[in-house]
Formats: structure tokens, C-alpha cells, sequence
């Protein structure tokens, strides 16, 4: 197989693939010939540009680098590509991207994902049309779009005390304190309708419209506006609808007028863009003390306290930490299209305390070792 020409870009979170049609000249013969350092030149942003003057983290692979590593589909990308998660779903069909952390996981085939996907300067916008097998690739583009994140780690060994006592000394020698934080902004989200707007015969990802001089964060469904055969209007509410069907149906009022987002009916026009709203972001404090013991030459212990949330702070937040942390630990989920959330006839509509946030976590170990 020749990996040639891919190029692949994330949304905020972005992978760009170029084909070998639209590869850009990465070193000049000048270049090798002197033996200097070779010029990557990526073209994620839209234009020709070195790496060097992208201001934004990112990871490219060349067509070498995958022959090279035998990355023959997208899941093998998050095996070279740091914080970028594949999960191939229903297996391997339908990939499922993740940035930092940032993703979603859902079902439906026609959703689409805060990571966005390029090929040849041409958007992915759904998971499934990126699956299978990745031919004549030249480049493949990473960007890290959670620009707001901050990870801290640190091991503290206290100072050994010198003494004659064997027992203080032992008693007082081979503490150590360490710890973790993260921080980060919360994941994007669409604001769905929860119904079929776009008359597809799938509600799923179906955008909501928005009311500019709404109030807050408030959502609404509609009531039908009917027209009868002489052309006289009238009002039925969303559980009815309207006597003669579709057919009879002249368009839809809001039940809340002062609400911000409203529910798109059969045929009405979303005004509403992909991941608009910003939901809350996260903050954790995980922190260890470990006692090291050693009894014999051979033979010693280590006694441990670990404390994940340490300050047990609700973390009311879509994000799923992948920065020192492993698992679920928070109580938190990561389905930006949880219907409970992001639908606006839901009853706790962008109300993000709907989510447990997390509790603090403590385990304490004993580790032997000869």
C-alpha cells in the first residue's frame, strides 16, 4: 500500500489529511544537500505554511511516518499521536475521535462530532464517512483545539532527618507527597430540537433555532399554526398538532416567546451553528503521601493514602480528564447529545447540575517489595 497523500484536521480539535495531489513540497533538494533540518510544511489553517509558524500544538505524520509505524487505518493514529483517542465503535465502523478529551459518544451514524475531520481541504463532518482503510496518504495534520487547559504535576520528597536513633529514623526517612491538577474549559455543544426537523426520518442532531432577544438560557417547544380550507388560521398545541397533518400545517409559534432557544418543527430552518454553546469546564486536585520503608538489604514496604478530588469540588462538566487520570472517576459523562441536556424541550435544559460532578475518592495501599 503507498501513503502518499492524507491529510486529516479536528474542528477546534481538528485533523487535516492531504492526498498526494495535494501535497506540498516538504524540503527542498537544496535543503538535504546542505544537510540542515527539513522544513515540514502543513497546510491546516487553509494555506501553506512551516510548522514552525503555527501557533496552535500541533502533530504531523508524514507517508513515510505511517508506512514506517504500519498505520494502515485511523485507529492506529492514537498509537503516534498524543491526546488523540480512536474508540471503533460497533467494531472498527463507526470511529469515534477524541481531543484532550474532548468527543463525543453516540450511536447515531448521522451525528456529528466537535472533532472535525478534513481530507483533501474537504470536511467529514460524520464519524462514519472516515472509516476504513487510509490510501495514498502524505501527511496527516493534528490540531490540539482546547487551547484552555493547564495540567500540573509534582513529587515532593521530604528532606531525610540524620540521627543515630534507628527507630526516629526509620519513622521520620522516605516520606514523599505528590499530586495532580487539571484544569480545563468545557466541551462545545449543539442545542438540538429533539424532533426531525429536516424531515430525514432521523431526529437525531437536528438544530434548534435561536431567539436573539431571548432571555438567558431558556428553551421552548411550538404550538402548530394550522390553516383550514377557507385559509383561516388557528393555534394547536405541540400534543395535538393539526387536524389535516402536515398538509394543514402553516408553521409554529413558540410556547415561551421570551425564550432564547427554540424547537425547529417538520420543514422550519435551524439559525443555529454547530457548537455554540460552551458548557462548564472542570478543575480536580488529585494528591498521594507514601511512606518507603526499607527493612532489610532485600526487603522493604511502601504504605500509601490517594486522593482523587481531593477537595471533593463537584465538577459539573461534559469534559472526561485525560491528563493523570485514567477511567471515569468523576461521576461526570462526555455526551455532548445527552437528551436531558442539550434538547431545548427538556425539563432541566442546560442544566449542567443534572450531572452527579464527582465526589472524592480515597484508596490507601500497602506495596511489598523483595
Amino acid at each position: 500500500m503507498s501513503l502518499r497523500g492524507f491529510t486529516t484536521a479536528l474542528g477546534a480539535a481538528a485533523i487535516s489529511i492531504q492526498g498526494a495531489g495535494f501535497a506540498a513540497p516538504a524540503v527542498s533538494a537544496s535543503e538535504n544537500d546542505a544537510g540542515g533540518l527539513e522544513e515540514v510544511v502543513v497546510t491546516a489553517q487553509r494555506r501553506e505554511e512551516s510548522a514552525q509558524n503555527v501557533g496552535i500544538a500541533i502533530s504531523v505524520l508524514s507517508g513515510q511516518s505511517l508506512a514506517d509505524k504500519s498505520i494502515t487505518n485511523v485507529v492506529d493514529l492514537q498509537n503516534a499521536i498524543p491526546s488523540l483517542q480512536v474508540e471503533p465503535a460497533f467494531g472498527g465502523g463507526q470511529p469515534q475521535y477524541r481531543i484532550r478529551g474532548v468527543g463525543f459518544l453516540d450511536y447515531t451514524s448521522n451525528n456529528a462530532s466537535p472533532v472535525g475531520v478534513s481530507i483533501d481541504d474537504v470536511a467529514f463532518a460524520l464519524p462514519i464517512q472516515t472509516q476504513g482503510q487510509l490510501f495514498d496518504i502524505d501527511r496527516i495534520e493534528v490540531l490540539r483545539g482546547i487551547t484552555h487547559k493547564w495540567a500540573l504535576s509534582w513529587v515532593y520528597e521530604l528532606p531525610r532527618l540524620s540521627t543515630d536513633n534507628g527507630f526516629i529514623k526509620t519513622l521520620a526517612n522516605g516520606w514523599q507527597w505528590s499530586g495532580t491538577y487539571l484544569a480545563q474549559t468545557g466541551q462545545p455543544v449543539s442545542i438540538l430540537s429533539g424532533v426531525d426537523s429536516n424531515a430525514n426520518d432521523d431526529s437525531a442532531g437536528d438544530r434548534a433555532i435561536l431567539n436573539p432577544f431571548g432571555a438567558g438560557n431558556t428553551g421552548t417547544g411550538v404550538n402548530f399554526v394550522c390553516i383550514n380550507a377557507g385559509g383561516a388560521t388557528s393555534i394547536a398545541p405541540a400534543s395535538a398538532g393539526c387536524p389535516g397533518g402536515n398538509a394543514s400545517t402553516a408553521g409554529y409559534v413558540a410556547q415561551n416567546s421570551s425564550a432564547r432557544y427554540v424547537q425547529a418543527g417538520t420543514g422550519a430552518l435551524s439559525n443555529l451553528g454547530r457548537n455554540t454553546f460552551g458548557t462548564p469546564g472542570m478543575n480536580i486536585w488529585n494528591m498521594s503521601v507514601l511512606k518507603n520503608t526499607k527493612v532489610t538489604e532485600r526487603f522493604g514496604f511502601q504504605f500509601r493514602i490517594d486522593a482523587m478530588n481531593v477537595f471533593n469540588h463537584s465538577n459539573f462538566s461534559l469534559a472526561q480528564p485525560s491528563v493523570f487520570q485514567s477511567g471515569v472517576i468523576l461521576g461526570t459523562v462526555n455526551n455532548a447529545l445527552s437528551s436531558t441536556y442539550a434538547n431545548v424541550t427538556a425539563d432541566r435544559f442546560l442544566d449542567a447540575k443534572q450531572f452527579s460532578g464527582g465526589a472524592r475518592q480515597m484508596q490507601i495501599g500497602i506495596k511489598l517489595s523483595w
